[in-house]
């Protein structure tokens, strides 16, 4: 093993804070394009964080493919890792939104059909 590849594989991870939410970046590869669901190539860019943040424990951030020092790589990682996750939190909180509206609507159902049941003498 040379001395590159020795530094290489010393470096796992890399930190990364997204909104205050600490992570590392896990891995990254590329994705070419298919057509279908991506039309161009990409870098994916796999994020982890140290404990959930809301309901999310990692999600990945498309980049374009092309060569990237440390730095650049990390300022977009960051800047699109933030407005990612910030739609991500958002969509979470509305579904868990629209859950808590499903659950009281199916109990304002279900003690309407108690109800009935009761005054025809139905238990």
């Amino acid at each position: 093993m040379n001395q590159n590849e020795a530094k290489q594989s010393e470096v796992q991870h890399i930190d990364v804070e997204l909104l205050g939410h600490q992570g590392v970046i896990e891995d990254i590869f590329a994705r070419a394009a298919d057509g279908l669901w991506r039309k161009e190539d990409e870098l994916h860019v796999w994020i982890r964080f140290d404990e959930a943040v809301e309901s999310t424990l990692s999600f990945a951030v498309d980049l374009p493919l092309k060569p990237y020092d440390r730095d650049e790589l990390l300022q977009l990682v960051k800047s699109e890792g933030e407005k990612q996750l910030k739609a991500i939190i958002e969509k979470d909180r509305k579904q868990r939104t629209e859950r808590k509206a499903e659950e009281l609507r199916k109990n304002y159902v279900d003690s309407v059909a108690d109800q009935v049941k009761k005054s025809l003498g139905i238990k």
